[in-house]
């Protein structure tokens, strides 16, 4: 688990979940005084958070990590 912050805005929680051979199988971010809002949105939407980590890229790169199995 590791912890940080957003210069001029949100400090959050990054875990990351392995399987028994080190593998990421999920994250989970948490984003301290965000309330219920989307990180890292555009600031033209409803029920964003801009001073907060980028969702949309993260997922991005958790997915483009990955190794698939067929």
């Amino acid at each position: 688990m590791r912890k940080g912050k957003i210069q001029g805005g949100y400090a959050y929680t990054h875990a990351s979940y392995r399987d028994a051979d080190g593998e990421v199988l999920a994250e989970r971010w948490t984003v301290h005084g965000l309330g219920h809002a989307r990180s890292g949105s555009s600031p033209d939407g409803s029920c964003t958070g801009t001073k907060g980590p980028d969702a949309s890229a993260e997922i991005m790169r958790f997915f483009q990590e990955r190794r698939y199995r067929d």
